[in-house]
């Protein structure tokens, strides 16, 4: 399902969605097909050139292709050494990307090269900006062996302490929802789809942003006039201007795909103000 998203809202601040290595890429574009740009900008970088060509300029324009004098733009291949190397040799492209920026959001699949090794480089280059940066990564499935690049620790200590949040999901969490030996393209394809809904919802407010404050008016708002007759220990009269809560329909999410969870006829994965078409109108006696 796409989810349509508002325009881009003048003023507010701009969020960086940078999808790094191939996994990180995957989840990245996720959040781009599904739930489109609004005040967010994505952009998808490895180390290896695009397997497919872009379906547009649009999809052009949004990935970045960096390193290539060192990987010959055919991927690190395990090296996260090499990564880090290739990282540094085009971190001015990156400045310029995050130039405007003020929000960070930063997703990759640990195990190969590209994400693992260029991970705390951008971090480190991105935090020197002053920038506000999130993390959000997987760490290898055990099916792919004990030889895929993990974090040592002192690397996950430095990314802790640079990163307003980090979040590293396990991999393995996924296999109970597949079979015994999973099929590798299907794994990687959920675990690029279960990073890309946590990274929506961690970007809700740059997705759906809530209205410029200057827009409501201090004195008139419902709001205001609550609060300040709170203050003075009255209570509104029936019949007052009460506020207005819109409920919109929302996605089912990553369990838009699976067997819905049924009781007496009713899909309990929907929420239940839907199920129940519980609104909250603007009280008694209002027009």
């Amino acid at each position: 399902m796409t989810h349509a998203m508002p325009a881009s809202v003048p003023g507010a601040p701009r969020c960086v969605l940078l999808g790094l290595g191939e996994g990180g890429c995957a989840a990245a574009e996720y959040v781009y097909k599904h739930y489109g740009q609004g005040n967010l900008q994505v952009f998808l970088a490895d180390t290896a050139e695009a397997l497919a060509p872009p379906a547009s300029s649009s999809a052009a324009s949004r990935y970045l292709l960096f390193g290539r004098e060192l990987t010959d733009g055919e991927g690190c291949r395990g090296d996260s050494d090499l990564a880090a190397a290739a990282f540094h040799a085009d971190q001015a492209m990156f400045g310029e990307l995050l130039g405007a920026c003020r929000l960070l959001l930063v997703t990759a699949t640990l195990g190969g090269g590209t994400g693992t090794g260029a991970l705390l480089p951008l971090v480190e280059y991105a935090a020197g900006m002053g920038l506000p940066v999130l993390v959000l990564v997987s760490t290898p499935y055990s099916f792919e062996g004990e030889e895929r690049q993990r974090l040592s620790a002192e690397e996950r200590q430095r990314l802790q302490a640079l990163c307003r949040v980090f979040v590293e999901l396990p991999a393995d969490a996924l296999q109970v929802t597949m079979p015994a030996v999973p099929v590798a393209e299907a794994a990687f394809a959920r675990l690029a789809l279960w990073l890309g809904e946590i990274a929506a919802g961690m970007l809700q407010p740059f997705i759906n942003p809530l209205p410029e404050l200057s827009s409501v008016k201090d004195s008139a708002s419902p709001l205001a006039a609550a609060s300040q007759g709170a203050a003075a220990g009255k209570v509104p009269a029936k019949g007052q201007e009460q506020l207005f809560f819109a409920f919109s329909e929302l996605s089912l999410g990553i369990f838009s795909s699976t067997e819905p969870t049924r009781y007496n006829g009713q899909n309990l994965d929907v929420p239940t103000f839907q199920r129940r078409g519980i609104s909250i109108d603007r009280g008694e006696g209002t027009e």
